[in-house]
């Protein structure tokens, strides 16, 4: 009997094969899309949970100890003997590790290959669940010549032996310079999964840094980040309360060495770090909970399209098989098998459309995760749930649109379903009307919030920043000599004439993260206290970036005092201190004791997400390594060439040190890349809410335009224009998306502000964005309808009216 219903139901899909495409295909690409983004949000909820004890790992942080920092006075950034302390301290808290950032270079046919890991120091492996499958951890983690490599890492430099008990060259760069060791394997490690907060290819012992061998006593100096391991269901404020009451004894017995203790230590689950954590410091750029609820959102409104899509059509399409329900009933047909019949009919459909849709996920993942910059996949141990909801959606869907057929149409009386009676009162069912206004509410609200981040994007990239970054190159500095030969370089790199200014800085000056608490400046109250961003520059960084002195002058090698006295302050710091005049004015901060030797206009130094700070710009000369950034602005003529000439130039320098640059409108740009993943993201899918929803209205206008003809026919032969005609077919259709206009705009405009306050500086919402975005569905959802009409409109009404 069941092969029968198969049967039957195929016949009825080849039947109509536009009705059975648009079906099939909106609902397999809103379950691929549901699918997708369900992949990407199990992805996102995952990190460090295949650690054996995430439930029991916290990170330590500190609150309050320093000013805020861009927005916030929160810190991961912690002591070296915190975690001793605490496990000594603590009997909740079993094991306890800390680690940093490092960059090294390792030796490879007298080259430097610069590869990122991390310093550690105590119970590292005892704390995390990171694989060793060669060595083991011994004292490796002590001893300062040994070191950890990553399978790929080890495989790179070593092929297939076996890595332990190998030596090899390794330069520690930045602050952690410690000239050229020798260090030996002491274990391999399985690659960090891509589900961690952290990111690592190897681990060095800490005292292998003699610049943080110097720190390990010290609770002054905060380079680390503490990880600790508690006893199963310890409860969270009591540990916090312990790690308090400790850090004060500590810090109170170290009082040379600890600033005043004004701040408090937290914790943060494991767990949580990824999605939730937004404090200063963070070891990489982390994820963000309100990406996952819009994902979340966004899925649930495309396989809600979808939904919407198939069981309108099977609705519409079911008053036109009201007379086959009638003459199976005649026939003696039970209401059972009848419905039967449309419920497998339904299941058929929707099976079709989850095995599409799995196949067009496998096609579109490697793309998306790309979007996404996630390194995501689709097998069913790593994301069963997903699979098992995509199933039970497609079966809750062919209920959904099979249940109008099976349990309505089975109960019709088969006498007034053969004369041809209409099985709906007035042929236009108020769920049709609901179900599509609800589905263009949807897309209205996509589309405009597509336009409003859209607007928001390209407000930050053509508004000026007070700052030039066209034609300027940031390289970075990895090899000390080369800082200690960078007025030779300059003089070098300047005699090309494609190459117009060459500066250097601390860091690039669309980012400067680096801050100070100014202690002293003419006219400061007892209680005084500015935090002072800052950045060591050398002599025309000014110029080459086009930064406008509107107070004093710029630095001069002729005025000897600049390198040693002299301090630029923006605008914002001026304010900042009331002063109405600066220059010549003292000014303290970092031990440096200061005058300001002039002022300039305010220009954004961090991301449009934070407002101008205070910054004080500065020549240094004492620092070991000041300068990270060598600039050179170019001319537009023959960027490849000058652009070999510089990497000849730096090579000469720095030999065995690879050459590393970016243009500064490119790195501007990164600083928006979640914003700008999301924007083509959001845009994607708006364009298959739209497609979707059109696919839907097309379908559901052509079988009710059907039932309309001989009214066509009628209103034609009694003088009825094609235009008047397109028009009444047409105004039934567009009235949804009007409805949806109203609706959405609210909710569209709640939803794209929240998202606005991220930015310090951003775009005014307008009416237009509102009335551009329904207008142009309107436009869509009429020429998706309009073909149809217009046929039917134009059509002869002897052919309608010589049927019965």
């Amino acid at each position: 009997m069941f092969k029968n219903y198969l049967k039957i139901g195929l016949r009825n899909l080849l039947k109509k094969p536009g009705y059975s495409f648009i079906n099939v295909f909106g609902l397999s690409v809103g379950l691929a899309s549901f699918l997708l983004i369900g992949l990407f949000i199990q992805h996102e909820l995952s990190y460090d949970a295949f650690h054996e004890n995430y439930e029991d790992i916290y990170r330590v942080g500190k609150k309050g100890f320093t000013a805020e920092f861009l927005g916030s006075d929160e810190w991961v950034s912690t002591s070296a003997p915190l975690s001793s302390a605490l496990v000594n301290e603590i009997p909740d808290i079993k094991a306890a590790t800390n680690i940093t950032k490092v960059t090294s270079f390792f030796k490879k046919d007298n080259q430097g290959v610069e590869e990122s890991g991390i310093f550690a120091a105590g119970d590292f492996f005892d704390v995390f669940s990171f694989k060793l499958i060669q060595g083991d951890t011994g004292n490796g983690i002590e001893d300062p010549n040994g070191i950890f490599l990553s399978e790929s890492l080890a495989q790179k430099y070593f092929g297939n032996t076996n890595a332990v008990g190998q030596a090899f060259s390794v330069i520690h760069s930045g602050g952690h310079f410690s000239g050229e060791l020798t260090m030996v394997v002491k274990g391999v490690f399985s690659d960090v999964p891509a589900n961690s907060h952290l990111s690592f290819d190897y681990i060095v012992p800490v005292t292998s840094s003699h610049e943080l061998s110097n720190y390990l006593e010290s609770w002054r100096s905060n380079s680390y980040l503490t990880y600790i391991l508690t006893a199963s269901n310890t409860p969270s404020s009591d540990l916090v309360s312990n790690i308090n009451a400790v850090t004060e004894k500590y810090e109170q017995e170290h009082a040379d060495q600890s600033e005043n203790r004004k701040g408090a230590y937290f914790i943060q689950p494991l767990k949580g770090i990824h999605l939730y954590s937004k404090v200063n410091g963070e070891f990489q750029a982390n994820g963000n909970i309100l990406y996952v609820y819009l994902f979340s959102a966004i899925a649930l409104i495309i396989i809600a399209l979808a939904c919407i899509n198939y069981t309108n059509l099977s609705v519409a399409r079911s008053f036109l098989r009201a007379k086959e329900v009638g003459v199976r009933k005649s026939i003696g047909a039970s209401k059972q098998q009848l419905s039967t019949q449309f419920l497998t009919e339904s299941l058929l459909i929707t099976s079709a459309a989850v095995i599409i849709a799995l196949a067009l996920v496998q096609v579109f993942l490697p793309y998306f995760g790309s979007l996404v910059n996630r390194d995501i996949s689709m097998t069913f141990s790593h994301a069963p749930y997903i699979l098992l909801l995509i199933l039970g959606v497609g079966v809750l869907v062919s209920l959904m649109a099979g249940v109008y057929p099976a349990f309505v149409l089975s109960r019709f009386n088969p006498i007034k379903a053969l004369k041809g009676h209409s099985v709906s009162k007035s042929g236009k069912p108020m769920l049709q009307k609901v179900l599509v206004s609800a589905q263009f509410t949807a897309t209205i609200a996509l589309i405009i919030g597509a336009l409003v981040i859209y607007k928001q994007l390209n407000f930050i990239s053509s508004t000026t920043t007070g700052l030039e970054r066209e034609q300027i190159v940031s390289i970075s500095i990895k090899d000390r000599d080369l800082y200690q030969k960078y007025e030779i370089l300059k003089d070098a790199l300047e005699k090309k004439s494609s190459i117009q200014v060459v500066s250097a800085a601390q860091i690039d000056p669309i980012n400067i993260q680096a801050s100070s608490i100014a202690t002293g400046w003419e006219g400061m109250e007892p209680e005084g206290r500015v935090t002072v961003y800052r950045s060591a520059i050398q002599h025309d960084f000014i110029s080459l970036f086009g930064l406008e002195i509107i107070e004093g002058r710029d630095f001069s090698k002729d005025m000897a005092t600049d390198e040693q006295t002299g301090i630029i302050i923006n605008e914002a710091m001026k304010r900042k201190l009331g002063w109405d005049t600066a220059t010549d004015k003292s000014f303290t901060f970092r031990g440096r004791e200061g005058r300001i030797t002039g002022v300039v206009k305010d220009f954004n130094f961090h991301s449009y997400h934070q407002a101008i700070e205070p910054l004080a710009l500065f020549l240094e000369t004492d620092w070991w390594f000041p300068y990270q950034k060598i600039f050179v602005k170019i001319d537009a003529s023959d960027v490849p060439t000058t652009l070999a000439y510089i990497e000849e130039t730096v090579a000469t320098f720095s030999p065995g040190y690879p050459f590393e640059f970016i243009f500064l409108d490119d790195a501007f740009q990164t600083m928006y890349q979640t914003e700008n993943r999301f924007a083509r993201l959001l845009n994607y899918f708006t364009m298959l809410a739209l497609l979707i929803a059109c696919l839907g209205l097309l379908g559901l206008a052509t079988f009710t335009i059907s039932q309309r003809t001989k009214e066509i026919g009628i209103r034609k032969v009694l003088g009825a224009t094609t235009s008047t005609i397109l028009l009444l077919l047409s105004k039934d259709f567009l009235k949804p998306v009007l409805i949806g206009f109203f609706i959405a705009t609210p909710i569209a405009w709640y939803t794209t502000q929240q998202w606005l306050t991220q930015f310090a500086y951003k775009i005014d919402l307008t009416l237009w964005l509102f009335i551009l975005s329904g207008t142009l569905t309107a436009i869509i959802a009429f020429l998706a309808i309009g073909w149809q009409a217009f046929s039917i409109a134009r059509m002869n009404p002897v052919n309608s009216l010589k049927n019965e």
